[in-house]
Formats: structure tokens, sequence, C-alpha cells
């Protein structure tokens, strides 16, 4: 976080690379439709800011964002970023939406 605004600086040293590969993948969300973007690493390399980041300017662009979050905790249910990225969207969304997009799984959703 930045002392003097408290607000986290926005540059993001070193991630050109990663950072083109992930504006990539909202190009091609814009015009094929959904992605799933997975990152993984080491703790403490900055994989949430990266995320955050990315996040904050797909939604600028009118997309939506899931997010669900998982550890190497004893006993974490399978599943639990899709559980906590889906559980918060079906919380979210207007029913209409939902039921349109997931038609005739419903019944087994």
């Amino acid at each position: 976080m930045g002392e003097a605004t408290g607000k986290r600086s926005a540059e993001l040293v070193g991630r050109e690379p990663l950072l083109a590969l992930i504006r990539e993948q909202l190009v091609q969300i814009r015009s094929h439709g959904l992605r799933v973007v997975l990152l993984s690493g080491e703790p403490g390399i900055g994989k949430s800011r990266v995320l955050e980041a990315m996040a904050e300017e797909a939604v600028r662009q009118g997309l939506s964002v899931l997010a669900g979050g998982a550890s190497d905790a004893v006993g974490m249910p399978p599943y639990l970023p899709f559980l906590e990225a889906l559980g918060s969207y079906v919380r979210n969304a207007p029913l209409d939406l939902l039921r349109e997009q997931v038609g005739g799984a419903a019944s087994i959703l």
C-alpha cells in the first residue's frame, strides 16, 4: 500500500509478459466468450496483485469476473475455488439472467 494515500501502487514492475498473456485472454473473451485463467506460484510473488489488476481491467471493459481461492489447509473442500466463485455470482446475478445462462442444466445445478 502506498504510505501517503493508503492505496496500492498501480505499478506492476517486471510483469509485462504475464500481463500481456492475460490481456490476450481478455481479447479472446470479447470475441469468443468464456475463458479461465489460472495463476500459480510461490507465496509472496504478487499473484494476487496481478489478478486484482487484471480483474479491475476486465470489469472496466464490461466483463464479468469470478474469483475463488485455495490453500494447502487440511480439510479444504474439493473444488472450493469454484464453489466460492460460482456461489458469489449466483447470489448476486439477476434470476432471469441465471435462468438464461444455465438453460436446460438448471435441474442438474
